[in-house]
Parts: structure tokens; sequence; C-alpha cells
């Protein structure tokens, strides 16, 4: 308390101003001091409404939107594990509600995003979690809940090996390719394609690449790939087209083995999309295929 005084005289004070600024107050001992609850007390007391049976649907969701903007600040999110939230927050990708399936996987991407520390903490504290968000984008029946867990998803796996080896063990690899395969039986939107493929990207620059490059072969997606951008059913979808794109050009980058005659059908078959040509992936691949 004696330090947050100080702290608080010298930020009054013009000639100590600058000092007081470079000096970042305890928010434990801010909260003591204002009356307020600090960051893991609001985490703990937001999970409790969320896994709250009694809760209505509308305090949950309140609840998950303060949660997530709680850890968007890096240290919470690192604390989703210290506070052992990892558990009850899976367990909501599970709910009837896909309102709330939806939030969990918005927070879990959230979390995971960028932070090496929380992906180690969900792959390897909670095996189940890369699992339970592939069966959501192959089976959800709600769009919106489908498309966060693919957010959440490519966040968790992304320069990961713990969280790779998961996606694998759970079928990641074939899930990917007939969420991409045009001629799947089953009809898949065109932001489901889209989400997907960023998904597979944030696989295959996973290290070792050698290894996702010949687990990519093996499972056939380069198949559906190329017969993906053949396809008309994705010509008035920039978004789908443009990733595809991209990641056929990472191939091509990695020394990855294409087949010329389809990359070259492919170019031919999007070449009307308006502004495709102008996409620096459609360029290099025009100019190499």
């Amino acid at each position: 308390m004696e330090k947050l005084l100080k702290w608080s005289l010298q930020s009054q004070n013009p000639e100590t101003a600058a000092d007081a600024n470079r000096i970042e107050p305890d928010p434990k001992m801010l909260a003591q001091l204002f009356g307020g609850a600090d960051d893991p007390t609001l985490m703990r007391e937001a999970m409790a409404v969320i896994c709250n049976p009694d809760a209505d649907l509308s305090s949950k969701v309140i609840a998950f939107d303060n949660f997530e903007m709680l850890i968007e600040n890096i240290d919470n999110a690192n604390n989703i594990g210290v506070l052992q939230l990892w558990k009850p927050l899976l367990s909501q990708l599970e709910s009837p509600e896909a309102e709330l399936r939806k939030m969990a996987s918005w927070v879990i991407g959230t979390a995971v995003q960028n932070n090496p520390k929380a992906q180690e903490q969900l792959a390897n504290d909670e095996k189940g979690a890369i699992e339970q968000l592939l069966a959501i984008v192959k089976t959800d029946t709600d769009h919106a809940s489908a498309l966060k867990a693919f957010y959440a998803l490519g966040s968790a796996v992304r320069n990961c090996p713990a969280a790779y080896n998961q996606f694998e063990a759970a079928n990641g690899w074939s899930t990917l390719r007939d969420l991409i395969d045009p001629n799947s039986q089953k009809e898949i939107a065109a932001t489901t394609r889209h989400r997907a493929l960023n998904v597979l990207s944030a696989v295959l620059e996973t290290e070792p690449i050698v290894e996702k490059l010949k687990r990519f072969t093996e499972s056939g997606i380069v198949t559906a790939l190329y017969a993906l951008l053949e396809s008309d059913k994705q010509q008035h979808h920039y978004q789908t087209v443009d990733k595809a794109l991209h990641v056929v050009h990472y191939l091509a980058q990695e020394k990855f083995e294409l087949d010329p005659a389809r990359v070259k059908a492919a170019l031919e078959n999007i070449s009307e999309i308006e502004g495709i040509t102008d996409n620096e992936d459609h360029q290099f691949l025009a100019a190499n295929y």
C-alpha cells in the first residue's frame, strides 16, 4: 500500500509525473484501494455465472462477454490454467445452447491466439479440446458456432506441436479434406470452406513442415484443393478462392510437387472473378505454371 501511495503522490506532482507514468501500479493494490475485485476474481465470478444452471441465457452471454474482455489481456489468458478454468470453459462447447458454444470457442480462440503459454495449457492439460473443436466444425448445425470453432482451432494448432499432435490423432486432416472438397456429399457453405482453408494454412505452416506436407499428400487434400479451384460452386466467393490460391502458392514455395496441368486449369477457371488476376498469389502461380 505504501508503494501505491507513493505512485499516487508522484503522479499528481508535475515534476515527478513522468517517473510515475513509467511505473505500473499493481492491479490488485488498485482493486484493494478502490474497493473493486481484481481480474482473477472477476474471471472466477464470470465463469461461475456461465456454469450456473439457474442463470438465464442472457446473463451467461453477458458473463462470457466480460470473460472474453478480461482474457484479451495475455496475463489473464495465461491465468485460465492457474485458476483451473479450462475445464469449465471447455464444458460449454457441449452446451445445448448454440450461443454458449459459440462464445466458448470465441474465448478459447482469443486466449490462445499468438500465446504459446496458453496454447500449451490447452493442449497439455485439456487433451480433449482439439477433438471437441473438430467435432463442432464437422457436425454443429449452428453456422455461427462452427465458424468460431474454426477460429479457436486455427489459433490453437498454429505453431503448437502438442496441439497439432491432437489434431492429427483426431483425424483432423480428413475432416479438413471433407470440408474443402466441393464434391463432398454434404452441402457446405462457402464461408465454412474459407475457414477450413484458414485452419489448413495454420497447420501447414507449423514446423516441421516436411512432416505436414507428407500428411497433406496422404490425406488427399491436394486433390480436394484442385477440385475446389476448378469448381463453379466457388465462382462468386472471392475470399474462399483467395485463400485457396494462398495455400497453393505456399505449397509451391515449399517445393511441394504440384500438378502443373491442374494448377493451370484452376487459374483459367477462376480468371473471370473480379480482381482475382491482380491477386499476388494468382500472379505468382500464373508466372510459374
